[in-house]
């Protein structure tokens, strides 16, 4: 099972991301950008998987390879961002 990266938004230049196996509870991020929690997920836990299925609050990019999450974070970011916006609205 590929884990799963959850992160919200806490505050403005605060982001929480958790790193779940399903229920399970593997480790916890905080940083000022959802792109540093993307990348900060990726750069450090462990082991290192393959990929990773990414949310931002309600919308998901789906499973994302890690390597993606290393060098194009802000990318993901601004997509997850832009989808949750057109869902709100």
């Amino acid at each position: 099972m590929l884990p799963t990266l959850r992160i919200e938004k806490i505050d403005q230049g605060e982001y929480h991301g958790r790193i779940l196996d399903g229920r399970e509870l593997l480790g916890e991020v905080w940083q000022p950008t959802i792109a540093d929690v993307i990348g900060e997920a990726a750069r450090h836990y462990q082991p290192a998987p393959k990929a990773f299925n990414v949310y931002y609050g309600p919308v998901s990019v789906g499973t994302t390879l890690r390597e993606a999450m290393l060098y194009d974070a802000e990318t993901l970011a601004q997509r997850l961002v832009r989808l949750e916006v057109n869902l709100a609205s």
